[in-house]
């Protein structure tokens, strides 16, 4: 059971790296790369005890072990990208007003596993069709 739920594990980690082989799964993949840190803590738990007692265990741990690296890699490329985002931003579009920022930091590791978005606040503009 725990080498099956390994693989399965490691099977959908490698859609983090690769693009989708088919149509059918680019919307697991999506899963895959938003829920990674989710589904890496799901993989860790083939670390609960008597993961040494058999091979086929110990190989369902590596397998969920490399999982969990591997599910993991979109939050590491994320995490690069905002160490520089408030700054190319600000030179994008100039100075932005304070209240308008929900959050002072792009990705917050917390947040991830709050599974609470805050509220966003948003202003409906009228379409005028002119003839």
């Amino acid at each position: 059971m725990r080498l099956a739920i390994g693989v399965c594990c490691f099977a959908l980690s490698l859609l983090a790296l690769f693009p989708a082989p088919n149509n059918l799964l680019w919307k697991i993949a999506i899963l895959v790369t938003e829920w990674g840190h989710v589904l890496a803590f799901i993989s860790a738990l083939l670390f609960l005890p008597g993961w040494r007692r058999s091979r086929k265990n110990q190989m369902a741990a590596v397998f969920g072990l490399i999982a969990a690296i591997l599910l993991l890699t979109p939050l590491l490329r994320a995490a690069g990208v905002t160490r520089h985002l408030p700054a190319q931003l600000q030179a994008a579009f100039g100075e932005t007003q304070r209240e308008a920022i929900v959050s002072a930091k792009p990705l917050a590791a917390f947040d991830l596993f709050r599974f609470h978005s805050p509220a966003s606040q948003y202003t409906s503009l009228q379409r005028f069709l002119f003839e």
